[in-house]
């Protein structure tokens, strides 16, 4: 998709905007590497959102999002790893000391 919104006498312009080498970018566009998170990002933001983080990091392959995902970065979490490829996050687990709700219909 993304070969097909940046011409390849386009690409060395859309690869300065974006902050990546040129290589590199021929390498996204013919599917022989995939993005960090902040380089899709900047990818998905340079195409209007015609090319999606989800698409860039995951395409047919969800794992792979998490290979690329790193948990130092500040700015993205492993939740917007999952947003990102369309899978709501689990909701937080209760605290520790949290106490149990009784069955229902059990006796106290």
């Amino acid at each position: 998709m993304l070969a097909a919104l940046v011409p390849h006498g386009d690409r060395s312009d859309f690869a300065r905007r974006v902050g990546v080498s040129l290589s590199f970018l021929h390498q996204i566009c013919t599917g022989k590497r995939r993005p960090s998170v902040d380089v899709a990002r900047r990818i998905s933001h340079a195409t209007g959102g015609a090319v999606t983080v989800r698409e860039l990091l995951v395409g047919d392959e969800p794992a792979l999002a998490f290979e690329r995902w790193s948990p130092s970065d500040p700015e993205v979490t492993a939740d917007d790893v999952l947003r990102s490829m369309g899978i709501q996050p689990p909701a937080p687990p209760s605290p520790p000391n949290a106490p149990l709700a009784p069955a229902p219909g059990a006796r106290r």
